[in-house]
């Protein structure tokens, strides 16, 4: 284990964490994985392959990961709520179906299914 070595980049990482975990680089990129989390959910809706998609698009996923932590938890707000009203990470336009739409048209939405159970 890396992190047992001192002097290296995993010894500090795990030093933050341990001492002061908003030092960590985990805790500073956290919302930038949220909204990987949710654009994977956007294509998985979407019927699109997430791996195939993130593996074509390395150059913007890379900027995504470099976005200042400020700007990634906004957008990574403003992408849950668009994930939990429209079933997509954008807004439909207009005359457009939303995902979450269109996965209850052909009965795909389980979450829909679950809240109509209760």
């Amino acid at each position: 284990d890396l992190g047992a070595v001192g002097g290296t980049a995993f010894y500090v990482e795990k030093t933050y964490e341990a001492k002061n975990p908003e030092r960590s680089f985990a805790y500073k990129k956290k919302a930038n994985r949220e909204m990987i989390k949710c654009m994977v959910q956007d294509l998985k809706n979407r019927g699109t392959d997430p791996l195939e998609y993130f593996s074509k698009n390395q150059e913007k996923t890379q900027m995504i990961l470099d976005l200042p932590a400020a700007k990634a938890s906004e957008l990574a707000l403003q992408y849950q709520k668009n994930l939990d009203l429209y079933g997509q990470i954008a807004t439909p336009k207009e005359g457009e179906k939303s995902a979450k739409e269109l996965m209850d048209k052909t009965g795909t939405n389980k979450q829909g299914k679950e809240d109509e159970k209760r």
